[in-house]
């Protein structure tokens, strides 16, 4: 309202000769704040009756309005680079840097690990060989791990590349021992043949992958229930690590965990898959030497690096630069990009082995079963 009482008085020629200051407060008013400011100003000039007490005609005259906007998105445009430029300029905060990788460490540890089920059935090796590497990289933006005024709290995502890995880890170690399953059972052969394979539910793992809701087991076999439909007296079968799941399945009087593999999969329909803990693959885990990058007793590669203060590592993007790189246009603006973002990487190496005398049965499961 203050700016277009100013304006009234003006030519638009001297409205384009004004000098607004480049601040971040005014930055955030047009380019941030909801409802937007250029709305509320279309909406004070469509209603401009509602302002003809405070307001004289002048004021709202095309040219004018449309220098004003101009002069407003200029001001914040040179704002947006100076933004830019101190977050090129900026070193990264190892306060933020350490607390990242912690989240991300909290949020690994968050759900169920079928690399610690391995390892609770003694089905886990540690060496210093080098087997394959399995994790990831992600381009994240560099302004979360800079001292700034600007609140931006990467926590949550930190903790969420964790459970990615995890998920990411699950899906793996699911998808090879799947593939050495190589007989398939109907569900209705289920308790025949853990009755004739099986002495104790110790033995028993069930696993699932979580293509649908588990409650769809029991709607086609009475001896699967979900939790909250069991009975309050109901023996449960030790299960690892106190893991409680959405679903059980009743044998000898026992019920048996039903652990789920949640994540993505290419599988149409769902795995539930049945396996001796005694003859379960073996996990083997490579250890990283002692290195400031290496976090879990040696076991995760974990490194954030900033292309604006590592050379080589923005020359190698920009010397080869991937599709994606190039959509952000000329050698300069891929530059100007990845001077903006930091590269993460976590990695870790494992691989599974499987002995002779290993044989799981899969049942796979459709809605029309």
């Amino acid at each position: 309202l203050l700016a277009l009482k100013i304006i009234s008085n003006m030519k638009s020629s001297d409205i384009d000769k004004v000098t607004l200051p480049v601040t971040q407060k005014l930055f955030d008013l047009v380019e941030k704040n909801v409802p937007d400011f250029m709305t509320q100003l279309d909406n004070m000039i469509a209603n401009k009756s509602y302002c003809d007490n405070l307001l004289s005609e002048a004021a709202f005259e095309n040219d004018k309005i449309n220098a004003l906007k101009n002069k407003f998105k200029e001001t914040a445009k040179a704002q947006h680079a100076k933004n830019e430029q101190q977050i090129e300029e900026a070193v990264l905060d190892e306060d933020k840097r350490n607390h990242f990788i912690d989240s991300v460490l909290t949020g690994y540890g968050k759900r169920f690990s079928l690399r610690n089920l391995l390892a609770e059935e003694k089905a886990y090796h540690i060496k210093t060989e080098n087997i394959p590497k399995f994790g990831y990289k992600r381009l994240l933006e560099k302004k979360g791990f800079i001292a700034s005024d600007q609140n931006i709290d990467m926590n949550s995502y930190a903790e969420n590349l964790g459970v990615q890995l995890l998920l990411s880890e699950n899906i793996q170690i699911f998808k090879e021992v799947k593939e050495k399953c190589i007989h398939h059972l109907h569900l209705s052969k289920l308790a025949k043949h853990l009755n004739e394979n099986f002495k104790t539910h110790k033995d028993i793992l069930l696993l699932a992958n979580s293509n649908f809701p588990l409650y769809k087991l029991t709607e086609q076999n009475s001896s699967f229930k979900m939790n909250w439909q069991l009975e309050q007296n109901s023996e449960l079968a030790e299960t690892f690590a106190d893991y409680e799941a959405d679903c059980y399945y009743q044998w000898k009087n026992k019920w048996l965990p039903v652990c789920q593999i949640y994540g993505e999969n290419n599988s149409k329909k769902t795995q539930l898959l049945i396996l001796n803990k005694k003859l379960l693959p073996c996990l083997t885990q490579a250890i990283f030497p002692k290195d400031p990058k290496i976090f879990d007793d040696g076991r995760f590669y974990i490194d954030l690096r900033a292309f604006s203060a590592d050379e080589e590592l923005l020359q190698k993007l920009l010397d080869a630069p991937p599709e994606w790189l190039k959509k952000y246009g000329d050698k300069q603006a891929q530059t100007k990009h990845l001077k903006q973002n930091v590269l993460f990487e976590l990695y870790e190496h494992f691989s599974l082995s499987f002995s002779d005398k290993f044989s799981g049965k899969v049942i796979e499961i459709t809605d029309t079963d």
